[in-house]
């Protein structure tokens, strides 16, 4: 059913308008007012919506290669439906389907019924019903094809239920107000990548792991977690007349990172760093080594991501402050060669690490930006100082001297789990975690 959005700017007497479909009880992009901070939102918050309105609510995951045979099953009759190219096969039911590849074709044997076809889709007759792929549950339309040899599949589903499935995978079962913060963050970000496509050319929106966000289909989730995607339902974070790519991470070490500090971007309004506690409210700004040693070894008191003041999960407890330790033996084999020094030679004012020199004995070898320093040693976060002992002028061992895990940008999500333990409700956290974003709704 088509519908119209209709965007008014209060006091200016002004309405812009924008088709827009219907989905199931979704109305997608219902009219309603992005007035934020007394300014219209227009063309860039219009056209991000509008990609979501193409897909009448609808967002498709990318669950990458399926390892043969294929096993399908469900709890329910399945619709499935084969396909050669253009061309669509008369749909059947099925409760069980064994998939194969053969002469460049999928061979199904769906309840003894044998099918040939070069693509099918399994979809699920009412949302009682679930679709188990290789032991894996999910919702929705599974769509399978053959790429390159290779069975791939995508899974299609409402952006809502989705966002239930990603707090599953992202956070967990954390305190409720944290789960309807991270569903908010979670849900901006799906929106804002829809619109720069970057798996266009693999036929789907979004992969199911980290790059975009982790997803794992819809095994384990509460009741809380389907609560706080849909009590938050359409709410999305705006800055700067877009919906925010409101990335995230799982512990800051007391301190946030700005979105240049870490990737090859200029400053982005609601990525901004911030102290991880209320004690503080001044730019981050770390001028020195000595200054960064000071902070990682008498931290801040009153961070909300500090163990001690939270209940969160143990094995996020070790990344508040840590250590990575490399013996000469261990950096000969990593660099292929005698390392004779390692030394941070550009930090940004968040205190995460820009570049690393490492002197070995066949020249300085420059490592930069943070994703790469972390992947060369293997650390939890850029957020480092670093430690050399030697003797007689040879490194004996260098050790890594770090708090937080993640890129650092962002909600840091245990940070919320203990805000959310302490009392603060969902808008307060991300107010906190992005101090310069608002926060909007965008269908009900």
């Amino acid at each position: 059913m088509g519908g119209t959005l209709v965007f008014r700017s209060k006091g200016q007497g002004r309405q812009y308008k924008s088709k827009c479909r219907r989905s199931g009880e979704i109305p997608i992009l219902l009219a309603c007012l992005m007035l934020v901070a007394g300014r219209l939102l227009a063309a860039t918050i219009s056209a991000q919506i509008e990609e979501l309105a193409a897909r009448h609510g609808q967002v498709r995951i990318g669950l990458g290669r399926l390892t043969l045979p294929v096993r399908v099953a469900s709890n329910l009759p399945l619709s499935v439906e084969p396909a050669d190219g253009t061309n669509k096969q008369a749909p059947i039911l099925c409760r069980k389907a064994v998939i194969n590849i053969e002469g460049g074709r999928l061979r199904i044997t769906c309840d003894g019924q044998m099918l040939n076809c070069l693509s099918v889709s399994f979809a699920s007759q009412n949302s009682a019903s679930e679709i188990q792929i290789n032991g894996r549950t999910y919702a929705g339309v599974i769509r399978m094809g053959l790429s390159n040899g290779r069975l791939n599949a995508i899974n299609e589903i409402p952006l809502d239920d989705y966002i239930a499935c990603v707090l599953k995978a992202e956070i967990g079962s954390a305190p409720y107000e944290a789960l309807k913060a991270q569903a908010v963050v979670a849900r901006s970000e799906a929106i804002h990548k829809l619109k720069l496509g970057r798996h266009a050319g693999d036929g789907y929106d979004l992969c199911s792991s980290e790059h975009c966000m982790a997803y794992q289909g819809t095994a384990g989730i509460t009741a809380e977690m389907r609560q706080a995607a849909y009590d938050t339902k359409g709410e999305v974070l705006v800055a700067e007349g877009g919906i925010l790519d409101a990335v995230f991470h799982t512990m800051c070490g007391g301190i946030t990172a700005g979105a240049e500090d870490v990737w090859d971007s200029p400053p982005v309004a609601g990525l901004e760093p911030v102290w991880d506690g209320l004690a503080r409210n001044d730019a981050p700004s770390f001028r020195s080594e000595e200054e960064m040693e000071s902070f990682l070894s008498h931290p801040p008191a009153a961070c909300f991501c500090d163990p001690s003041n939270a209940l969160f999960p143990a094995y996020a407890r070790k990344y508040y402050r840590w250590t990575k330790s490399f013996t000469a033996t261990d950096l000969q084999r990593l660099f292929g060669t005698n390392v004779q020094d390692v030394k941070v030679v550009e930090r940004r004012p968040s205190g995460r690490v820009r570049r690393v020199a490492v002197l070995t004995a066949t020249g300085v070898k420059i490592i930069e930006k943070e994703l790469p320093i972390r992947k060369q040693f293997d650390l939890p976060s850029g957020l480092f100082v670093v430690r050399v002992a030697t003797k007689s002028g040879v490194v004996e061992s260098v050790e890594f001297f770090g708090a937080g895990s993640g890129h650092g940008v962002g909600l840091c999500q245990m940070g919320a789990w203990s805000m959310a333990e302490k009392g603060f409700h969902y808008d307060a956290i991300l107010r906190h975690y992005y101090p310069r974003a608002q926060l909007a709704r965008l269908y009900r």
